[in-house]
């Protein structure tokens, strides 16, 4: 058999769950999200999103990621201009890119504390460790990668340092590729300094939010922070928010080697695993693409305790059996 597997938030939700955690991953929000280096809360330092928040629309709106669609609902369509938008929504889409990326690295920092010997989807990934062939995330968070270093599988983000294309180096990057085409709260675009206090000695604006750029558009290598550095202040935070089509440019070269990893991994897999991805309507071109290349797989199982009957229609016509597991995974 050769696996690929597509994760969204159920994944994490399920992590989360089986944790005991307080941190719910679909409620960023209710995250108590520090400021590196200073003990205060970041929302204090990014006003115009804590502004929006508090807009009576926005307050009354149940579900964090409701509340983000009802920003990103009147983004203009792809390949629109962040100008487009006036500049108050603009700044606070900017504000919203930091928190998420510090918020789920909060969240993964609080995971990281825990146990995860006992979550069934970790022994099942152990057990499939040798099938997989490709990893998709949609997630910010580092569950899935987690789970696969604790169990031993080697991995590389896709796109993401030791290519060669970046390095000059002619090995090439180890293990299965995990793409995450949404951003990750651990990528950062290289030579773009981090700072963790104000004791690294640097101007008190590299420590201030928000920052200055939107999202990346200069073609610069990606990389990504060590396991220590999660919390810090990043120069762009490239993160495709809840309910906004793809904004990074397709002219990114480490963007176009992560889709071009995983179209070309998932054409070599007969078996599709979709762990807690519901597909919202603006990922759907994007998964299409994602699965351009792959074969009529064998089997596509949805795991998913209310799987989106739009996922469905759209997996059914890729695959000669289609499963769905509401519960606890099972064996192939």
């Amino acid at each position: 058999m050769k696996l690929a597997l597509v994760c969204g938030n159920g994944l994490s939700i399920s992590r989360a769950r089986h944790a005991r955690l307080e941190l719910n991953p679909s409620s960023p929000f209710s995250f108590a999200v520090i400021h590196p280096g200073r003990a205060t809360r970041l929302l204090e330092s990014l006003p115009d999103l804590a502004q929006w928040l508090s807009t009576p629309e926005v307050a009354s709106t149940t579900g964090d990621f409701a509340k983000i669609r009802l920003l990103t609902a009147g983004l203009p369509p792809l390949g629109g201009s962040p100008t487009d938008l006036t500049d108050h929504m603009s700044s606070v889409m900017l504000d919203l890119r930091h928190y998420l990326a510090l918020g789920y690295s909060t969240f993964q920092e609080a995971t990281d504390r825990t146990s995860s010997e006992t979550w069934p989807w970790r022994p099942w990934l152990e057990a499939h460790r040798k099938d997989l062939v490709a990893a998709l995330s949609w997630n910010y968070d580092l569950v899935l990668e987690r789970t696969l270093r604790r169990n031993r599988t080697p991995f590389h983000w896709a796109g993401g340092g030791g290519w060669s294309e970046w390095n000059g180096q002619a090995v090439p990057p180890r293990g299965i590729p995990v793409t995450k085409p949404h951003g990750s709260c651990n990528f950062v675009i290289d030579g773009l300094q981090v700072r963790t206090s104000e004791a690294d000695n640097a101007p008190s604006e590299s420590l201030g939010y928000p920052r200055f750029v939107e999202v990346s558009t200069v073609d610069a290598p990606l990389t990504t922070l060590p396991d220590d550095k999660l919390l810090t202040v990043r120069q762009s935070a490239d993160i495709v928010l809840p309910g906004e089509l793809n904004v990074f440019s397709p002219s990114i070269r480490w963007m176009r080697l992560a889709q071009l990893s995983f179209k070309h991994a998932v054409s070599m897999a007969n078996t599709l695993l979709v762990m807690g991805f519901s597909m919202s309507s603006c990922d759907y071109p994007e998964f299409a693409e994602a699965l351009a290349w792959a074969p009529r797989f064998t089997k596509v199982v949805v795991a998913d305790p209310s799987p989106n009957p739009a996922l469905l229609d759209f997996l059914s016509p890729r695959t000669d059996v289609l499963d769905v597991w509401r519960g606890l995974p099972k064996r192939f």
